[in-house]
């Protein structure tokens, strides 16, 4: 559509089940998808450039995948974390994944993944109590340092939409409007999200417009039976959003 030709999308992909986690790596611009079928009790993970859109794997899955759910994505690596049992939500164990070719680079049976810091991946041994946090390195697992003392916060550039409070709709809303609307602004652009009602079920909307004109215009999900969360996110001037009824992965270059 003429609409869109501002618009471009850098990533654009299908999957077979549904996107269950996303997670990026902003000094190498990485996109790690988690998808899960619970019909087939699997998971999958998907690694791309989210510049480029080029991938470097696809749904690849590991043994006991419906275990194991995507944590980060950080230094050219994807990180997964289990569970202590599947009656638990309490993690237990990580498997690290060489994010550009997809084989395992290490992995920690006993121990849980806390945070990513500056200086490497916060972790705990699940077998000692009280938890003392121990530093790994991102590349090998290795320990670094235990009892860690102090460590320095990384701070992500990840923007999320907030909900727009003007009494006045812009104009491009549909009457039909459902539930709040949420909005981000980047530079002279605005992203915008909302549902409608149509026939008993709901549409949400995704709306980008510069200067007053509306320059993209997709439906992120139809027919869905109650309102969606957030629809999107933001980094630096790239927006992810999840189409389809959560079966397509969207970047766009704002």
């Amino acid at each position: 559509m003429a609409i869109e030709k501002k618009i471009i999308d850098s990533l654009d992909q299908r999957f077979n089940s549904l996107i269950w986690k996303i997670e990026i790596d902003e000094e190498n611009e990485l996109i790690a998808i988690e998808t899960r079928s619970a019909e087939k009790r699997s998971a999958t993970f998907s690694v791309y450039n989210f510049l480029s859109g080029h991938c470097y794997f696809k749904e690849k899955s590991t043994e006991n995948s419906w275990w194991w759910s995507l944590d980060r994505i950080h230094k050219g690596f994807m990180y997964l974390h289990g569970y202590k049992n599947e009656k638990s939500p309490e993690r237990r164990g990580i498997i690290a994944w060489n994010a550009k070719t997809g084989e395992m680079a290490w992995q920690h049976f006993n121990y849980s993944l806390d945070k990513i810091s500056a200086e490497g991946l916060i972790a705990h041994n699940t077998l000692i109590q009280p938890a003392r946090e121990e530093l790994l390195a991102p590349e090998s697992g290795e320990i670094i340092r235990k009892n860690l003392e102090g460590y320095s916060e990384l701070n992500r550039d990840i923007r999320f939409p907030e909900v727009y409070l003007s009494p006045s709709k812009p104009e491009f809303i549909a009457e039909n409007l459902a539930g709040p609307i949420f909005y981000l602004e980047i530079s002279e652009k605005t992203a915008w999200s909302f549902h409608v009602k149509t026939d008993e079920k709901f549409t949400q909307k995704l709306i980008v417009t510069e200067n007053n004109s509306v320059i993209l215009d997709k439906n992120l999900a139809e027919k869905i039976p109650k309102l969606n969360p957030e629809a999107f996110f933001m980094h630096k001037n790239y927006l992810f959003c999840i189409r389809d009824n959560n079966y397509i992965m969207t970047a766009y270059s704002l």
